[in-house]
């Protein structure tokens, strides 16, 4: 039988409460990881801390403490640790760009699925915007961006 004192308790209680208000770590020269995500894991992403942190996107830093982000100390993004992929907070809305190999009907699916794993379709917002461009590395960088509002 295990027993603990008042003392450990007490330190049981603090470390629970400090996990629940963890933020990710910040480094001055973070970027982003070398790992191509998949697109469902994207989108997922893009659920977790963009939509269910709208309006103002304040819980950002709270949802990616999570996972495993740094936070760039000079621009304010949050690059994943092992992916190509990053989080944005911007005065206008909340971001996610990551770089993919996937073809564009697969990935449009993809992130369909990772957010709908989140988000139930009626509630998903009419004004997530997704662009797509050709990166220097041969991979095609997927932004989705929802509007502060």
């Amino acid at each position: 039988m295990i027993r603990f004192t008042s003392t450990t308790l007490s330190a049981l209680c603090v470390l629970a409460v400090s996990a629940c208000t963890a933020t990710p770590t910040v480094a001055s020269k973070a970027g982003p990881g070398q790992g191509v995500p998949d697109p469902q894991r994207a989108g997922f992403l893009f659920a977790e801390a963009c939509i269910l942190t709208a309006p103002g996107f304040e819980n950002v830093p709270t949802v990616l403490a999570d996972h495993p982000f740094t936070q760039n100390a000079e621009t304010g993004t949050y690059y994943h640790d092992t992916l190509n992929l990053s989080v944005k907070r911007l005065p206008e809305g909340c971001s996610l760009v990551f770089g993919t190999a996937t073809p564009m009907d697969d990935t449009i699916a993809g992130l369909a699925q990772g957010t709908a794993s989140v988000v139930a379709q009626p509630d998903l917002p009419r004004t997530i915007s997704i662009t797509s461009n050709e990166g220097p590395d041969g991979l095609r960088y997927i932004r989705m961006f929802l509007p502060r509002g």
